[in-house]
């Protein structure tokens, strides 16, 4: 067996379904007509299908992008970015001890930083 790996067109097994896609050779006057009547006979079938689908009960395009809500913001945005790193086990910690008092992660991080105790000034 040789482990050379062979080129196969992914393409192959398509059955005219990139006629759109393929470039067409300059044509005559002729086959530019025949052309724009094949044209209307495809979007008329196309217009068929889609009608026959509605109307049993199937919709053409389920693929249909909704976007996700926002995160609404709870503060407003005075806050600096910084880089930390932390193990997981405590971010998974920390992240269920603010779910479980309806804290943001920011307001978590307050009531943390609250509860150290202050330095001692020098003196």
């Amino acid at each position: 067996m040789s482990s050379t790996p062979t080129k196969v067109s992914p393409f192959a097994k398509m059955d005219d379904t990139l006629e759109d896609f393929t470039p067409r050779p300059a044509a005559a006057a002729s086959s530019a007509a025949s052309d724009a009547a094949s044209s209307v006979a495809r979007s008329t079938e196309k217009e068929k299908l889609t009608r026959l689908a509605t109307d049993s009960g199937y919709k053409i395009n389920n693929f249909v992008e909704e976007p996700l809500p926002a995160r609404i913001a709870t503060d407003t945005k005075a806050t600096f970015l910084k880089t930390i790193r932390i193990h997981i086990s405590d971010w998974n910690r920390f992240q269920s001890w603010c779910h479980e008092h309806s804290y943001s992660h920011k307001r978590g991080f307050e009531v943390l930083t609250q509860s150290l105790p202050r330095p001692r000034s020098k003196s």
